[in-house]
């Protein structure tokens, strides 16, 4: 069952177009609809990515397995749950870091929550940061509507084995920082 499903079929899906970058909903807030060629992405219907409505109280952890070489995680748009799946079963030492918090995490309704790839960050950057453009389906205004600190928030790629992907919320500059750095972290979620 869910409660905010708009048709009224067994099915439980969305009417394309009931949801727009920034409105709130599905346990934060509607941050980017996936494109043909995301993963994902299907044709008639919006899903995409929901971020948590606020910054998680455990902001300014280190992402961890600092001198690690994470194999398998990927930079696009649909690899956050994997990546985080991913870098959470490397049991690396240093706790908690900030993929684990993000999958422990839960707004009280959804425990799907993960860190985002760097093209999911890019993406949630440009959708509901500070360098957002257009408005909401309540005509509110998409800049910053996610209410970003302006600070570095990581990401779950990985660029070598002691550094990682993250953008700096007040520029929208992609950098790499060191995996023992304290940054910020958004979790995310599919919808």
């Amino acid at each position: 069952y869910n409660s905010n499903a708009t048709i009224d079929n067994g099915t439980c899906y969305y009417t394309a177009g009931t949801f727009l970058v920034g409105d709130s909903g599905l346990g934060g807030i509607v941050a980017y609809i996936f494109q043909p060629g995301d993963a994902g992405y299907i044709a008639s219907e919006d899903h995409g990515i929901v971020v948590e409505t606020t910054s998680s109280p455990n902001n300014g952890n280190v992402w961890g397995c600092d001198f690690v070489n994470v194999s398998g995680l990927g930079d696009a748009i649909g690899d956050g749950q994997n990546n985080t799946a991913t870098i959470i079963a490397q049991n690396c030492t240093d706790t908690p870091t900030a993929a684990n918090l993000a999958d422990n995490y839960t707004d009280g309704t959804y425990t799907d929550w993960f860190l985002p790839s760097i093209n999911e960050l890019v993406e949630i950057y440009n959708g509901i940061g500070p360098g957002a453009t257009g408005t909401n389906s309540n005509n509110d205004s998409n800049n910053n509507i996610g209410n970003f600190n302006a600070w570095y928030n990581w990401s779950s790629s990985q660029s070598s084995p002691s550094s990682v992907h993250a953008v700096d919320f007040s520029t929208g500059a992609q950098s790499t920082v060191g995996k023992s750095s304290s940054l910020s972290g958004r979790y995310a979620r599919y919808f």
